[in-house]
């Protein structure tokens, strides 16, 4: 803290405290100093504080104004964004979190085998985040890696209850429960198939009940154990004075439910509507996020859906699904898309380009187009999106993996398109866009705009 000094002054009290009217009035405990510069002495995460400087001179004292800010939310321990691929400089993730691939003492390996090492497309924050492929089908049967601070870091300061770890698993990792460890204490995660979990999870650790040596963190691991292989993301490894409060899954149940396609061999709704499907083209059917899923092979597989008169009758609507897009392809190419012409439709596009992004549009032949845009192209992959519209707030939601990448304001709702007749999955009302590379499952339209608890379910949060 730093401020201009009085032109006559000798000395400066200086007063801090979380009460304004009490540091206004001087009434908590003032710290004198010669020069116009303080330190305090420690300050707790996430707080408003108040402060002012007395100006004392040899005619006296002079009350300076309150002045206020408010301290960081958390410490951050590792964002993963300083790591680099210079393996020379040893500036590498793997140089940092030490894995078994580098000892030889579990099964695991921190970073991809070749530039850039870390991950730059699955991240819950900031630019990339961390790898972890663990091989538990061998002895010793877990996998970790380690990061140790020299010096050791005091985690008992500024307010601090909660270590805060976001991690995100793949449908596709063998089933496996995770642990961290402080120093030498061993956490678990209370989930026996935390790997599994399609999207970013927050676990959230009250330090004070692991006994763990907090004035004195010399190494932070991570690991998995169980059996099998797989690979699990990390990232934001954060210390917090309260952590953040997490969105937790809600079941959506069949309310609402208008449509559903499993996929599983076909296209019939079993939702109990009827609107079953007709497929085009060359699809075929491969294991899929449930059961098995449909295989759009980007030249001329497409589904039709029977469904026109049921989106004319919907001011609300969430239409969600497993996507496995290839990453190969053309541009434009279509989730799902639903209309009767090139003026009168709404869609899901992966992407616009080859380096994105994915959007969701939707217009009348008398309103323009108005899009959602996410930060990015749909990952290849498997992964949850969905597009919710709320009639009451007149707003269009476009969710992956259960979290919210984009949001803009509506004019036109779904009944406002009409009966549509050309309503079809992997193919566009545009002929010059291309047919959809990859896989559909589980698609799902509701005739309510489901909460982010809801969409979180139907993405994987268990």
């Amino acid at each position: 803290m730093d401020w201009r000094p009085g032109r006559e002054a000798t000395s400066h009290v200086v007063y801090i405290g979380t009460d304004a009217n009490a540091v206004a009035d001087g009434t908590v405990a003032g710290d004198t100093v010669d020069d116009h510069g303080f330190t305090p002495a420690s300050l707790d995460f996430a707080t408003t504080y108040y402060w002012k400087v007395d100006e004392v001179g040899d005619a006296g004292t002079y009350a300076g104004d309150v002045w206020n800010f408010t301290t960081e939310e958390f410490a951050v321990i590792d964002d993963f964004e300083s790591y680099n691929d210079d393996v020379d400089a040893e500036t590498t993730i793997w140089h940092a979190w030490v894995d078994g691939l580098t000892t030889g003492n579990s099964g695991s390996q921190v970073g991809y085998d070749v530039s850039p090492f870390a991950e730059k497309t699955v991240i819950h924050g900031g630019k990339q985040s961390m790898p972890l492929a663990y091989d538990n089908n061998a002895s010793p049967f877990y996998s970790e890696a380690e990061r140790t601070f020299d010096p050791p870091q005091d985690w008992t300061g500024h307010g601090t209850t909660t270590l805060v770890v976001y991690f995100r698993g793949q449908i596709t990792n063998s089933p496996a429960p995770l642990y961290l460890k402080i120093n030498n204490t061993k956490v678990p995660f209370n989930n026996a198939a935390a790997t599994t979990l399609p999207l970013w999870k927050q676990w959230a650790i009250p330090l004070a009940a692991t006994g763990a040596n907090l004035k004195s963190v010399r190494t932070l691991t991570l690991g998995i154990e169980g059996s099998g292989t797989g690979t699990v993301f990390i990232d934001d490894i954060r210390l917090y004075a309260t952590a953040p409060g997490a969105a937790g899954p809600a079941d959506p149940g069949t309310t609402g439910l208008v449509a559903l396609y499993t996929m599983d061999g076909n296209v019939q709704d079993t939702s109990g509507k009827n609107y079953h499907g007709a497929v085009n083209g060359d699809a075929s059917y491969e294991a899929g996020y449930a059961g098995q899923a449909l295989v759009f092979n980007g030249i001329n597989a497409y589904v039709d859906l029977p469904i026109g008169t049921l989106l004319s009758s919907l001011s609300d609507i969430t239409i969600a699904t497993w996507v496995n897009s290839s990453g190969t392809g053309g541009d434009w190419q279509r989730v799902w898309d639903f209309g009767t012409s090139q003026t009168n439709y709404m869609y899901l596009s992966s992407h616009q380009t080859s380096s994105g992004p994915m959007t969701f549009g939707i217009r009348t032949t008398t309103t323009a187009e108005t899009r959602v845009v996410a930060p990015a192209r749909l990952p290849s992959g498997w992964h949850h999106v969905a597009v919710a519209i709320s009639s009451a707030t007149m707003t269009a939601d476009l969710y992956l993996d259960g979290i919210v990448v984009g949001s803009n304001t509506v004019t036109v709702l779904p009944r406002d398109l009409g009966n549509t007749t050309q309503n079809r999955l992997g193919d566009s009302q545009f002929p010059n866009d291309a047919f959809f590379t990859g896989s559909l499952d589980e698609f799902r339209i509701y005739n309510r705009a489901l909460s982010v608890a809801e969409v979180r379910y139907l993405a994987g949060d268990r």
